[in-house]
């Protein structure tokens, strides 16, 4: 309990330490508690503009949502939305009497989400399957049950999403409220 209260901390530190009239590449090193900016910019960020231009970007889209109000908001929602990922593959894995703990999926559920992103194959798949036998086989689980749940987890995330393509598709327009943008 104690490592989730520093992780808070840090995550506060990050998100609003960035000073007010700082440019983006500063806004940047204030949000990454400084040293992988400072690192690049000693490394020569300003000589790559497609790097620096993306930094910049990231740091306005910060700052928009700061001065909105709702990052504190949409940094719970998003949390939420990956705890909810790690219990549903926790669950398959439960189903497959598999044997690990739920803090333990904790930590490679988002280990994997990292390695899938990488952009080699189509959905992750083969990425995702490799880390999953890798990493639960450290747990002492079998590589037919690993390989079984990274299956179940795109079968199952498949299904969802053309769930929701089918809700998308079959819904009705919306309609201005009454009185909301009349003249």
């Amino acid at each position: 309990m104690h490592a989730i209260n520093k992780l808070w901390l840090i995550a506060v530190f990050m998100l609003w330490a960035v000073p007010v009239e700082a440019s983006p590449v500063e806004d940047s090193a204030a949000l990454f508690a400084g040293w992988p900016v400072r690192a690049a910019l000693k490394l020569g960020l300003r000589r790559v503009p497609r790097l620096e231009a993306l930094v910049a970007s990231v740091a306005r889209s910060l700052a928009s949502y700061r001065e909105s109000g709702r990052l504190g908001e949409l940094l719970v929602l998003s949390i939420a939305a990956q705890a909810i990922v790690v219990i549903a593959v926790y669950a398959l894995g439960h189903s497959l009497d598999m044997g690990v703990s739920l803090g333990y999926f904790f930590v490679i559920v988002p280990l994997v989400g990292l390695v899938e992103s990488v952009p080699v194959s189509i959905y992750g798949i083969g990425l995702r399957d490799v880390t999953y036998v890798y990493l639960l086989g450290l747990a002492g689980v079998t590589q037919a049950q690993a390989l079984s749940l990274s299956v179940l987890y795109v079968v199952l995330t498949v299904l969802y999403a053309l769930f929701g393509g089918l809700v998308f598709a079959l819904r009705r327009p919306l309609t201005p409220a009454h009185g909301v943008g009349a003249r």
